[in-house]
């Protein structure tokens, strides 16, 4: 098998993606053998993979300051929480899935309700202390993926 980049050269490893030939200088062209265009398709996904939770995030924040639904005064300290606040909730949510996945509560409408509002309480407590962790490091994927 030759290199997909170089024909005239042998291959001496594949890209785990694809399976192409990779040459020594292609092979040792990032930390592990990987194609260009597979390595790209990575780099893509990985952008979305930490920028979108950033996206929602910063829209939440946003409906939750313009709205403003905790406060009775109106101030600006009262609507950096409550945005704060919708932003806990989200990443407190997928953050509640990913260590309980899909728990559902059969019964009457009224116990489903009840349990549906455990779970926003339980997602914006779990929220209210990791949301500062998602963040930063969903921020440093995104400045990776941009760097590199």
């Amino acid at each position: 098998m030759n290199c997909y980049n170089h024909p005239y050269e042998s291959a001496v490893a594949c890209c785990p993606d694809c399976g192409q030939g990779l040459c020594y200088h292609c092979a040792h062209e990032y930390s592990f053998p990987i194609c260009r265009q597979c390595n790209q398709k990575r780099k893509k996904q990985n952008l979305r993979k930490y920028s979108t939770p950033l996206l929602i995030g910063a829209i939440l924040f946003f409906v939750g300051y313009t709205t403003n639904l905790m406060s009775l005064t109106g101030s600006d300290e009262d609507r950096i929480i409550c945005g704060y606040v919708f932003i806990s909730i989200y990443f407190g949510w997928r953050l509640l899935f990913q260590i309980l996945p899909a728990l559902f509560i059969i019964g009457s409408l009224h116990i489903m309700f009840f349990f549906l509002l455990l779970k926003i309480f339980l997602s914006a407590i779990i929220g209210f202390v990791a949301t500062p962790f998602i963040l930063i490091k969903n921020t440093i994927g995104v400045i990776k993926c941009i760097s590199t």
